[in-house]
């Protein structure tokens, strides 16, 4: 069959054959260059469609238009933010000396940012919060610091200039002096807002006022009672009797409780801890040591009377001490 088909094949036929196979092969060629083409381009135009993409959110995120911009997916975008924080990173080191030191490199990272939460509002509201007395405190404030003012300016004058016939103060007038210095130290700190109690209010500011007012009429109430003899250190005077009338029937040291319950009152005005503590505190020590001086005298001075009467009354807090 071949040696027939050759013998009947002219060169013409042949030619026209060969020529068929070549564009046949041709055609198969461009096709497969086409469709590798196509393929290429399609990559082509996805990568840049992901830069696209990635670029965006970068850039939304620098204008502030996004408060927490979505982490990229693509390949693509991943390469562009590695390369943008690898490129941010070698800048701040060459301009390390330039720069203030920031805190918000990750603003350029992949990972969003999160958003502020109940667990990150309060150490953020610590470092911007200021120390300040609270508004609805300084009235409060104002008045019990104007009234202490009022309390020891009229407790300073001089009520009576007898001469006594034996001083037995051994430093307890110094010992109260440096307690009054604690408090000034508390009313500075309660104006300051440190040391706060959490919760207080204008009924709990309000009853420290009035107990510093019912404090201080017990104590020049107690001091009225005591007449010529009271005196700012411990002292014994000529004709000095023993008072038992009034408050004194009940209490043998009206005028020290009169004046623990005001300092009281004024760490309640102020509503604050170091105001309570610096008032309250050092004041007991004091009148703790001035007590047992004062109650030493009178034993020595009156004797049985005195021991009577002790037996009879409490010192500062009735039928508790």
């Amino acid at each position: 069959m071949v040696a027939a088909f050759t013998s009947i094949a002219t060169p013409t036929h042949l030619s026209h054959l060969t020529g068929l196979f070549t564009r046949q092969t041709t055609r198969s060629t461009s096709v497969n260059d086409l469709r590798k083409t196509r393929r290429i381009v399609a990559a082509e135009r996805d990568e840049a469609l992901e830069r696209e993409a990635a670029l965006r959110e970068l850039g939304s995120y620098w204008e502030g238009k996004t408060a927490t911009p979505t982490r990229p997916q693509s390949r693509g975008a991943q390469s562009l933010c590695v390369s943008a924080r690898t490129r941010r990173t070698r800048f701040n080191k060459r301009h390390s000396n330039r720069l203030e030191p920031r805190t918000a490199d990750c603003a350029i990272e992949c990972h969003p940012r999160p958003t502020a939460d109940a667990a990150t509002l309060p150490s953020e509201s610590k470092r911007k919060t200021k120390i300040s007395m609270p508004s609805d405190n300084v009235l409060s404030a104002g008045a019990a610091t104007a009234v202490l003012g009022i309390w020891w300016a009229i407790d300073a004058f001089p009520r009576h200039r007898a001469i006594p016939s034996r001083d037995s103060d051994k430093g307890s007038l110094l010992a109260l002096n440096v307690a009054h210095g604690f408090q000034l130290v508390g009313v500075l700190v309660g104006f300051l807002g440190v040391g706060r109690i959490d919760g207080a209010d204008a009924p709990l500011q309000l009853s420290g006022l009035g107990l510093m007012v019912a404090g201080i009429a017990v104590r020049w109430t107690a001091i009225h009672a005591l007449g010529v003899f009271f005196t700012g250190r411990v002292q014994i005077r000529e004709g000095h009797t023993l008072i038992r009338t009034g408050l004194y029937s009940r209490l043998r040291h009206p005028a020290y409780a009169g004046s623990l319950l005001a300092y009281f009152g004024l760490g309640l005005a102020f509503s604050n801890w170091w105001t309570l503590a610096c008032s309250v505190l050092p004041y007991l020590v004091a009148i703790g040591y001035r007590i047992h001086v004062e109650e030493a005298v009178l034993q020595e001075t009156f004797g049985p009377a005195y021991a009577q009467y002790a037996r009879t009354t409490k010192r500062i807090v009735p039928w508790v001490y």
